[in-house]
Protein backbone atom coordinates (compact mmCIF):
# COMPACT_ATOMS: atom_id res chain seq x y z
CA UNK A 1 0.00 0.00 0.00
CA UNK A 2 1.18 3.63 -0.80
CA UNK A 3 -0.48 6.43 0.82
CA UNK A 4 0.98 9.65 -0.86
CA UNK A 5 0.05 13.44 0.39
CA UNK A 6 0.94 16.69 1.36
CA UNK A 7 1.71 17.20 5.50
CA UNK A 8 -1.02 16.88 7.71
CA UNK A 9 -3.47 14.86 5.40
CA UNK A 10 -4.03 11.22 7.73
CA UNK A 11 -1.37 9.17 6.00
CA UNK A 12 0.32 8.14 9.37
CA UNK A 13 -3.37 8.47 10.83
CA UNK A 14 -4.50 5.73 8.62
CA UNK A 15 -1.57 3.34 8.52
CA UNK A 16 -1.93 3.78 13.12
CA UNK A 17 -5.56 2.93 12.21
CA UNK A 18 -4.67 0.14 10.01
CA UNK A 19 -2.28 -1.62 12.62
CA UNK A 20 -4.78 -1.16 15.50
CA UNK A 21 -7.82 -2.84 13.43
CA UNK A 22 -5.08 -5.74 13.10
CA UNK A 23 -2.89 -5.82 15.71
CA UNK A 24 -5.62 -4.99 18.21
CA UNK A 25 -3.28 -2.64 20.04
CA UNK A 26 -1.16 0.95 18.63
CA UNK A 27 2.14 -0.94 19.18
CA UNK A 28 3.01 -4.41 18.33
CA UNK A 29 6.11 -6.54 17.84
CA UNK A 30 5.02 -7.18 14.03
CA UNK A 31 4.93 -3.98 13.32
CA UNK A 32 7.75 -2.21 12.32
CA UNK A 33 7.72 1.51 11.13
CA UNK A 34 11.22 2.77 9.16
CA UNK A 35 11.87 6.48 8.93
CA UNK A 36 13.63 7.53 6.03
CA UNK A 37 15.32 10.40 7.65
CA UNK A 38 16.17 8.36 10.74
CA UNK A 39 17.22 5.04 9.62
CA UNK A 40 18.31 5.70 5.61
CA UNK A 41 20.66 9.22 6.19
CA UNK A 42 23.33 8.41 3.65
CA UNK A 43 23.39 8.26 -0.28
CA UNK A 44 26.77 6.23 -0.54
CA UNK A 45 25.01 3.57 2.00
CA UNK A 46 22.58 2.12 -0.30
CA UNK A 47 23.64 -1.13 -0.70
CA UNK A 48 23.99 -1.61 3.16
CA UNK A 49 20.97 0.03 3.26
CA UNK A 50 19.19 -2.58 1.50
CA UNK A 51 20.73 -5.77 2.99
CA UNK A 52 19.35 -4.83 6.19
CA UNK A 53 16.66 -4.00 4.76
CA UNK A 54 16.25 -7.83 3.37
CA UNK A 55 17.92 -9.27 6.71
CA UNK A 56 15.41 -7.40 8.87
CA UNK A 57 12.25 -8.31 6.99
CA UNK A 58 13.76 -12.36 6.60
CA UNK A 59 14.24 -12.59 10.21
CA UNK A 60 10.72 -11.43 11.66
CA UNK A 61 8.81 -12.86 8.93
CA UNK A 62 11.02 -16.03 10.09
CA UNK A 63 8.84 -15.77 13.54
CA UNK A 64 5.77 -14.77 12.29
CA UNK A 65 4.50 -14.41 8.66
CA UNK A 66 1.49 -11.51 10.02
CA UNK A 67 3.96 -8.76 10.54
CA UNK A 68 3.43 -5.20 8.90
CA UNK A 69 6.24 -3.43 7.79
CA UNK A 70 5.99 0.89 7.06
CA UNK A 71 8.60 2.99 5.52
CA UNK A 72 7.51 6.60 6.07
CA UNK A 73 9.21 9.51 4.47
CA UNK A 74 9.45 7.52 1.78
CA UNK A 75 10.81 10.69 -0.76
CA UNK A 76 13.76 11.14 1.49
CA UNK A 77 15.16 7.49 1.04
CA UNK A 78 18.32 7.63 -1.13
CA UNK A 79 17.09 6.29 -4.28
CA UNK A 80 17.24 2.90 -4.41
CA UNK A 81 16.88 1.03 -0.57
CA UNK A 82 13.15 0.18 -1.81
CA UNK A 83 14.41 -2.04 -3.99
CA UNK A 84 15.16 -4.33 -1.63
CA UNK A 85 11.38 -4.76 -1.30
CA UNK A 86 11.13 -6.52 -4.99
CA UNK A 87 11.48 -10.07 -3.77
CA UNK A 88 9.08 -9.72 -0.77
CA UNK A 89 5.71 -8.03 -2.76
CA UNK A 90 6.48 -11.08 -5.71
CA UNK A 91 4.39 -13.46 -6.53
CA UNK A 92 7.32 -16.14 -4.69
CA UNK A 93 6.40 -19.08 -2.95
CA UNK A 94 8.25 -19.58 0.68
CA UNK A 95 11.90 -18.97 0.46
CA UNK A 96 14.23 -20.55 3.16
CA UNK A 97 11.17 -21.56 5.57
CA UNK A 98 9.93 -17.76 5.05
CA UNK A 99 6.34 -17.56 3.98
CA UNK A 100 6.71 -13.79 2.39
CA UNK A 101 2.75 -13.38 1.11
CA UNK A 102 1.63 -12.43 4.54
CA UNK A 103 3.45 -9.71 5.34
CA UNK A 104 1.90 -6.08 4.59
CA UNK A 105 4.26 -3.47 3.76
CA UNK A 106 2.54 0.36 3.57
CA UNK A 107 4.47 3.45 2.17
CA UNK A 108 3.77 6.72 3.32
CA UNK A 109 5.23 9.71 1.93
CA UNK A 110 4.87 13.41 0.59
CA UNK A 111 3.79 14.33 -3.32
CA UNK A 112 3.42 17.96 -2.91
CA UNK A 113 6.17 18.33 -5.14
CA UNK A 114 7.58 16.31 -8.20
CA UNK A 115 10.12 14.08 -6.36
CA UNK A 116 11.71 11.67 -9.18
CA UNK A 117 13.14 9.15 -6.89
CA UNK A 118 9.42 8.37 -5.28
CA UNK A 119 8.07 8.02 -8.73
CA UNK A 120 10.80 5.82 -9.75
CA UNK A 121 10.98 3.59 -6.66
CA UNK A 122 6.88 2.97 -6.52
CA UNK A 123 6.97 2.45 -10.10
CA UNK A 124 9.29 -0.18 -10.06
CA UNK A 125 7.72 -1.59 -6.95
CA UNK A 126 4.01 -1.64 -8.94
CA UNK A 127 5.37 -2.44 -12.12
CA UNK A 128 6.93 -5.57 -10.92
CA UNK A 129 4.40 -6.53 -8.89
CA UNK A 130 1.39 -6.01 -11.35
CA UNK A 131 3.39 -7.61 -14.41
CA UNK A 132 4.23 -10.72 -12.36
CA UNK A 133 0.54 -10.75 -11.13
CA UNK A 134 -1.02 -10.79 -14.51
CA UNK A 135 1.42 -13.17 -15.81
CA UNK A 136 0.24 -15.44 -13.32
CA UNK A 137 -3.12 -14.52 -13.56
CA UNK A 138 -2.67 -16.02 -17.04
CA UNK A 139 -0.89 -18.91 -16.18
CA UNK A 140 -4.04 -20.11 -13.58
CA UNK A 141 -6.60 -19.22 -16.41
CA UNK A 142 -5.12 -21.11 -19.55
CA UNK A 143 -4.18 -24.27 -17.24
CA UNK A 144 -8.16 -24.07 -15.91
CA UNK A 145 -9.34 -23.21 -19.08
CA UNK A 146 -12.20 -25.88 -20.48
CA UNK A 147 -11.74 -26.00 -24.17
CA UNK A 148 -13.81 -29.11 -25.09
CA UNK A 149 -17.52 -28.52 -23.93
Amino acid sequence: MSFQGCTGTGKTFAAQTIVKNLYKAEKSKYVHWFKATEVFTREDKVKDYQDQVRYYIKRNLRLCPHQLFVFDEVEDMPEGVLDALKPFVDFAGPEEDVEYRKAIYILLGTSHHSDIKLIKNLYLLDNTYYQLGSLNQQNFVSLHKVTDL
